[in-house]
């Protein structure tokens, strides 16, 4: 660029600690991270951005045969949060995400189920269905519902489709989308479709 310094790209860092306790029946997960994003330019001083992430899951899987297919249940409830950060400020780097978050609590009730087929002691997901609920628990409002369908195609790839409703609105579906993934040798390739 003639007459300008090229701006220097952001540096940050990102740490994570998790915990998965061992319960007979229940799965349990915590986890938190701390995500620093540290500017430095030409058309601004240097400056620290940071915030905690913290978050929690709790599942369990339900079984039953079918000859020799496996259906499997799993609900679960996830919470996360970002609870603290430091001050927000004008910053040339909009399209860093990390400068768009804001304190928040969400908590998620999901209902998962799958199909498999069962060979020689082994089990292949055949498909898989999703239903999530999220909600803002500061502000006690329901967030759009999601659902999420999977089709594995064995080493070949995998398809999905996903979509967000909001029941409240004359038009329930806020979001439709579907993607095709394929795995060619050492090659991979990816085709998404999405629509508001």
């Amino acid at each position: 660029f003639v007459g300008s310094e090229v701006e220097r790209p952001p540096r940050g860092a990102v740490g994570t600690l998790a915990y998965h306790p061992a319960l007979r029946v229940l799965r349990a997960e915590a986890f938190g991270s701390i995500d620093s994003l540290w500017q430095s330019g030409a058309e601004t001083s240097d400056r620290l951005h940071t915030m905690l992430l913290l978050g929690g899951r709790l599942d369990t899987t339900l079984a039953r045969s079918f000859g020799e297919l496996l259906h499997t249940v799993t609900p679960a409830l996830t919470y996360r949060s970002v609870p603290w950060q430091t001050e927000s400020v004008a910053s040339p780097l909009t399209y860093d995400e990390r400068l768009q978050r804001r304190r928040f609590q969400q908590a998620m009730v999901s209902l998962e189920q799958a199909v498999w087929a069962r060979a020689g002691g082994h089990a292949r997901k055949l498909a898989a269905l999703e239903l999530r609920q999220p909600w803002e628990v500061r502000h006690g409002q329901l967030l759009q519902s999601q659902a999420l369908v999977t089709v594995p195609l064995g080493g070949l790839g995998s398809l999905a489709a996903w979509g967000s409703f909001d029941l409240r609105r004359s038009k329930p579906a806020q979001e439709l989308g579907g993607s095709l993934g394929l795995h060619l040798g050492r090659a991979a390739a990816r085709a998404t479709y999405s629509r508001w």
